[in-house]
């Protein structure tokens, strides 16, 4: 994810030993609650070199929190 945006997300939650696991949430809108879905994908659906950094606990994505400062006003 190249941009964080304040109303929806994708976050990567982990993985089991055959399961890859992501959240994707939306901010509350009108009156309409937070909802979030969690979606998941065989670890042997994805590219190898993907696969095997999970499997090694070294995920290839890093997380919105370090890659973002907050600025209080």
């Amino acid at each position: 994810m190249k941009q964080i945006s304040s109303f929806n997300w994708t976050t990567y939650i982990g993985n089991t030993d055959q399961r890859a696991y992501l959240e994707y949430g939306q901010a509350p809108f009108m009156f309409h609650g937070h909802r979030t879905t969690v979606y998941w994908t065989l670890l042997s659906d994805l590219p190898p070199d993907i696969a095997n950094q999970l499997k090694s606990g070294k995920p290839p994505w890093k997380s919105w929190s370090a890659e973002t400062t907050i600025v209080r006003l």
